[in-house]
């Protein structure tokens, strides 16, 4: 017991009168900044979850180290920097374990936090991890690294229900992307959609073109020796949004035009060609080997219908035209 007494006498007595002017968290729509406090250091340890923290890897050795040396060194700021954050919401803190840490190890009385609700726990999530953008106000910057964002975005699909089998198309995790407010000088945000999808058994979408790519491709590869003999449509491009066997209407329309095109060149070897991406399908070979077989589903579909035109007993279609009515009816 002694010893615990004497534990407790050398706490550093570290409370300061807080300013107005001390720096807030950042403000967010869906974040309510409640209040600054002075808590104990170990009513901080009490709420502290380390299994739902949203770094990938445990806390840096290192940060808490610098941390510790600003501390001892009285060159921690209370104040000025960006201090831990405890949403109520969750009833634990979101930001700020480095900090803890460092407290723990100077045996400081107090940690001088921040409390701020949120409006979910999605909300808390998104917000826990945005406190650990890298941020130029901190005096000891140790922001999410790419495998925390990547993280945190698989975290926000799984508790939308996406899974592998249900994955989630690229669009979403870009939505989730801007959530995180995540931009290319943090990481490369293409590298977090690749490695999101591939843990989910989604094969990543075609993108060799752009639709801008792929027609200045067309024009470039076939110039005006192919293109001036008749509209463009004999080279296209078209970009699908499944992996179905079934020819979209599209296609068979397009199928039927080109081959117009060739009776009205007379030219049966006129190039027909139509450039095919793939966007948010599970997998691109499988829509591509059933793209291939769309296109003889529809010859043979067309090679059907010749032959009942062909026959002697064959009747035209017939359009039945309504009676017209006045519009002022």
């Amino acid at each position: 017991m002694v010893y615990n007494y004497a534990i407790m006498i050398n706490l550093i007595e570290n409370k300061l009168p807080i300013p107005e002017n001390a720096v807030k968290p950042p403000s967010r729509p869906y974040v309510t900044f409640l209040r600054f406090e002075w808590i104990l250091v170990s009513e901080f340890k009490k709420i502290v979850d380390r299994t739902k923290n949203v770094r990938v890897a445990d806390i840096s050795h290192t940060n808490v180290t610098r941390w510790k040396k600003a501390l001892e060194k009285f060159t921690y700021r209370h104040f000025a920097f960006f201090p831990p954050v405890i949403d109520v919401t969750v009833n634990r803190p979101i930001s700020g374990h480095h900090k803890y840490e460092a407290h723990k190890l100077t045996r400081q009385k107090y940690i001088f936090v921040a409390f701020v609700e949120t409006d979910s726990v999605s909300d808390s999530e998104i917000y826990a991890s945005i406190c650990n953008k890298p941020y130029d106000e901190e005096y000891i910057n140790a922001p999410r690294t790419v495998r925390d964002i990547i993280s945190d975005v698989k975290k926000e699909l799984a508790r939308q229900n996406f899974s592998k089998d249900n994955p989630p198309t690229e669009n979403k995790i870009h939505e989730i992307l801007k959530r995180l407010e995540v931009d290319n000088n943090e990481v490369n945000k293409s590298h977090v959609v690749r490695e999101v999808k591939k843990d989910l058994e989604v094969t990543e979408s075609l993108s060799t073109y752009s639709i801008e790519d792929a027609k200045e491709y067309v024009e470039t590869e076939f110039g005006d020796s192919v293109i001036q003999k008749g509209p463009k449509e004999n080279v296209t491009v078209k970009t699908y949004t499944n992996d179905k066997v079934t020819p979209w209407k599209d296609d068979i329309e397009w199928f039927i035009n080109s081959h117009l095109q060739r009776h009205e060149q007379k030219n049966p070897k006129l190039p027909i060609k139509r450039y095919a991406s793939f966007q948010d399908v599970k997998d691109v070979q499988v829509a591509r080997n059933n793209k291939d077989k769309s296109l003889e589903t529809i010859r043979d579909s067309i090679l059907k219908v010749a032959s009942i035109i062909q026959d002697d007993n064959y009747k035209m279609p017939e359009f039945i035209y309504l009676p017209q009515k006045d519009s002022d009816e």
